[in-house]
């Protein structure tokens, strides 16, 4: 399989029902990713052509704007977002299975429409928050070879992503928090491949231990619903899975300026690669 495009696995992650601002502007959402690697699996959880994983190592970042409006739809505030991910590095070994890369690259544009609720209250104090919106990803990014054993930037395909981002505020120093991106993809037009509809989960525990210092753990689940198809026709067995569990913070230094950083360490994975994944956000109000 290996054939869903890329998605948000943790880079989105504490606060996420909450507002970077309460009132209208611009703000940039700045990632920075480090992924690592040396088990590439198969449907079975087992090591992919039952011969040694090659060593994959990238670096990759996503610089995007959002500007959140006055404006309301369904009583929430309208936002729009756009942005572009891009690869610095991203290398793998020698290998048996005829894995290739082709680099560093801009990867695909993305678009997106998001409305912001004011929270619930009780007792004077939030207990809850939400957003919800959609993604739309084109086929803009670099993308090298006809045939789908290489690693792009690009994913060669568009997507579109509607998801649901909540916070409940369980005491005034602690929260839950969490996203839930339904994933469409439109058909592979290098290899023919349509990958199936895939569910994304993102979970997180935070704990305000200073006024602008905040620790917690958070975690990602990626389950594909239906199996990939190739000109019509099932690629049983086909499902990606993986699991990503570790711990964060989020340090808030100025009232404009947010810095998170996130660990995942990824387990169950199925027709996935499985291994490392470190984030870092900035997340800056102009």
């Amino acid at each position: 399989s290996y054939h869903l495009p890329y998605v948000d696995l943790g880079l989105s992650n504490f606060l996420c029902g909450v507002p970077f601002r309460e009132d209208k502007g611009w703000y940039l959402l700045q990632y920075e990713q480090y992924y690592s690697t040396n088990k590439f699996l198969d449907s079975k959880g087992n090591l992919l052509g039952g011969v040694c994983s090659p060593a994959y190592k990238s670096w990759s970042g996503i610089t995007s704007l959002t500007y959140q409006a006055d404006q309301r739809l369904l009583d929430g505030r309208i936002g729009v977002n756009f942005g572009i991910p891009y690869f610095f590095s991203s290398k793998i070994s020698n290998n048996e299975l005829g894995i290739k890369s082709s680099g560093k690259g801009l990867g695909d544009l993305f678009a997106g429409l998001f409305l912001q609720w004011d929270p619930v209250e009780r007792n004077g104090r939030p207990i809850f928050q939400q957003n919800a919106g959609f993604f739309l990803s084109f086929p803009t990014g670099k993308w090298i070879g006809c045939r789908d054993n290489v690693i792009n930037p690009g994913n060669k395909l568009v997507f579109f992503s509607p998801y649901w981002a909540y916070t409940f505020f369980i005491t005034p120093k602690f929260t839950f928090s969490g996203y839930i991106y339904y994933i469409f993809c439109g058909k592979n037009r290098a290899t023919c491949i349509k990958p199936g509809q895939a569910l994304d989960f993102i979970y997180n525990l935070l704990y305000q231990v200073k006024d602008k210092f905040f620790v917690g753990f958070n975690g990602y689940f990626l389950q594909q619903i239906q199996n990939d198809k190739l000109k019509n026709a099932t690629l049983f067995s086909s499902k990606e899975r993986v699991l990503g569990s570790g711990f964060g913070a989020l340090y808030r230094p100025t009232e404009q300026t947010y810095l998170a950083f996130h660990l995942y360490f990824e387990s169950l994975a199925r027709n996935r690669t499985q291994g490392t994944n470190f984030i870092l956000r900035w997340i800056q109000l102009f």
